[in-house]
C-alpha cells in the first residue's frame, strides 16, 4: 500500500471515530470523506454541511422564503468562502426583495464554547466580505432552539452577540419550524 493510501485510509478511519464521539451524532457522519494528497498533506475536497442543514433549508422555504443558493458563495479580496444558504423574499406591498445568507450551526461538539468561539469568527469572516460582494444581503446565524436556550441566553454569550451584531434565527429541528428571528 502506498503512504498517500495509508494516510487516506487513516484519515477515513479518524473521521469516522471521530464522527461517533461517545454515542453522539456529529456533522463528521454526514461528511463524505474524501481526502486528497497534497505536499503538504491532506485535505477535504468536498464542504461539510452542517447537521441541521436540511431542517433550516425546509424551515425557510415553508417561512416563505426562496433558497437562491446552496451554498451562497462570498469571493472578494482573492478570498472564497461559502455560507450554507442564500435567500429571497418577496415584499408586494414593497415590491422589493429581501436578501438574506443563513449559515447552519449545530452545536454538537463536547464543548460548545471552543464551537461558538470558531462560529464566531467565520461569521465575522462572512460579515465582512458579504459587506463588499453585496452589501444588500444580510447574514443570520440559524441555531436550533435548544442551543439558544442551553447557551446564547447566558449573559456572557449575550454580550458577545449583542457587541458584535449576531444576527440569530432560532428554530426547531423536530418540526422545521422558525420559531424566532432576532436581529441586531
Amino acid at each position: 500500500m502506498s503512504a498517500n493510501a495509508e494516510k487516506n485510509e487513516l484519515m477515513t478511519g479518524l473521521i469516522t471515530r471521530a464522527g461517533k464521539n461517545g454515542g453522539r451524532t456529529s456533522q463528521t457522519l454526514q461528511w463524505k470523506a474524501t481526502l486528497a494528497s497534497t505536499k503538504s498533506g491532506l485535505y477535504r475536497t468536498d464542504m461539510a454541511r452542517d447537521l441541521f442543514h436540511t431542517a433550516v433549508r425546509e424551515a425557510l422555504e415553508f417561512d416563505g422564503w426562496l433558497i437562491t443558493h446552496d451554498p451562497y458563495p462570498i469571493r472578494a479580496m482573492g478570498r472564497d468562502y461559502e455560507v450554507d444558504l442564500g435567500a429571497e423574499q418577496l415584499f408586494a406591498a414593497e415590491k422589493d426583495a429581501q436578501k438574506i445568507a443563513v449559515e447552519v450551526k449545530s452545536f454538537v461538539s463536547p464543548s460548545v464554547a471552543y464551537e461558538f468561539h470558531a462560529v464566531m469568527g467565520q461569521y465575522l469572516n462572512y460579515h465582512t466580505f458579504m459587506a463588499i460582494q453585496e452589501p444588500d444581503r444580510t447574514l443570520w446565524l440559524a441555531i436550533s432552539s435548544s442551543v439558544y436556550d442551553s447557551f446564547f441566553r447566558e449573559p456572557a454569550t449575550q454580550l458577545i452577540v449583542v457587541k458584535f451584531g449576531l444576527n440569530l434565527v432560532i428554530f426547531d429541528k423536530q418540526s422545521r419550524t422558525i420559531e424566532q428571528w432576532i436581529s441586531r
